[in-house]
């Protein structure tokens, strides 16, 4: 039995102007070179496709306008210039609404020409397709095991600089999981690799990343993964809105994470400070203690701050027993507040004594 599967309603709500747009481009000719984002130089790949969605945008110029989404997971090649792929995702998300501030596309029958080209490519018939039926056909080809094609290339900005690289989607294609398992892979040199067990430890991580990725809500973006997109167009040259919105929310994380944007010479290696920091708080977090005795208010204690080389002595100002997690003051400076601190990172001062 075919799996039920259950629609957003967005493109009902948008009326007749999409309906008209989608009848006007449902028998339009198909192309095949839409861009995305992977590493440059791939060519001949394969991805299987995960999911098709209509959503919202979360944040952004665009939050709250709806959107039509879908997701691909690499299969073919596992690896890359001494790189990972297997596993590895590339999105295409294609507004539902008119973007008047865009290069390319400005209207909604535009963005919906884009879309049912892809849909084309991906083999749905949208010829003698009704309005109504879209979204439900378009969600159900995730269920379908549909692999399609793509190579990628290196971009450049308005300046010519390198950009981030892009990704043509291309049509669906024939693939056997089975048939890639049997066959040897070869590096970029031609050498063949004999380390089986090591590649079968790779296929068991990416399935395992992907079912990780699949229990997360599909509300929750990886912030880091939003800043890395928000730093692409910080670093564009361009001054409009949006850039400067860009870097604002990127000012705004590291002053989260305790550091300066203006000590970094690009946004790009400011969000990749972040991650770092955000790493590194989440290790400190998972060290075990010797059942430390739990903090309480006005206790003196020892932190050492994520991105900082000395400890300070700090007094406990806010105790959250619930989820073992304390608001400090630092003393060395009677200002600076750490707050949400783990009870595990909190080292106490009469214990170290």
């Amino acid at each position: 039995m075919a799996k039920a599967v259950r629609t957003s309603g967005i493109l009902s709500k948008l009326g007749d102007k999409a309906r008209k747009a989608f009848n006007k481009h449902k028998k339009d000719d198909t192309r095949f070179d839409e861009g995305g984002n992977l590493p440059a130089g791939i060519e001949g790949g394969v991805a299987k496709l995960k999911e098709v969605k209509f959503d919202t945008y979360k944040s952004g110029d665009l939050k709250g306008k709806p959107f039509f989404g879908m997701t691909a997971v690499v299969v073919s090649p596992k690896n890359f210039n001494g790189m990972k792929l297997a596993g590895q995702q590339m999105r295409q998300n294609i507004p539902l609404c008119d973007t008047p501030k865009w290069n390319s596309e400005k209207t909604l029958d535009e963005h919906l020409a884009r879309v049912t080209n892809e849909l084309r490519k991906l083999g749905l018939e949208t010829k003698e397709m009704d309005y109504d039926e879209l979204e439900t056909a378009a969600v159900a080809l995730a269920d379908e095991d549909v692999y399609m094609g793509f190579r990628t290339y290196t971009r450049t900005d308005q300046k010519g600089n390198p950009a981030s690289p892009g990704v043509v989607w291309r049509g669906a294609v024939e693939y056997d999981p089975a048939e890639d398992e049997d066959e040897e892979t070869e590096d970029d040199s031609g050498e063949a690799d004999e380390d089986e067990e090591e590649e079968e430890e790779d296929e068991e991580e990416s399935e395992a990343e992907e079912d990780e990725e699949e229990e997360e809500s599909e509300e929750e973006d990886d912030p880091i993964a939003e800043l890395r997109e928000l730093a692409e167009k910080a670093d564009s040259g361009d001054k409009g809105k949006a850039t400067i919105a860009a870097q604002k929310k990127i000012t705004a994380a590291a002053k989260a994470a305790e550091l300066k944007a203006e000590d970094y010479d690009t946004w790009s290696e400011c969000v990749d400070a972040i991650a770092e920091a955000a790493e590194g708080s989440e290790d400190e977090e998972e060290e075990e203690s010797d059942e430390p005795k739990d903090p309480e208010v006005g206790d003196t204690v020892e932190y050492k701050p994520p991105k900082s080389k000395k400890r300070f002595d700090c007094e406990v100002v806010k105790v959250f027993k619930k989820t073992q997690k304390a608001d400090l003051k630092n003393l060395d400076d009677g200002k600076t507040l750490y707050k949400g601190v783990a009870w595990d990172v909190i080292a106490s001062k009469e214990e170290d004594e």
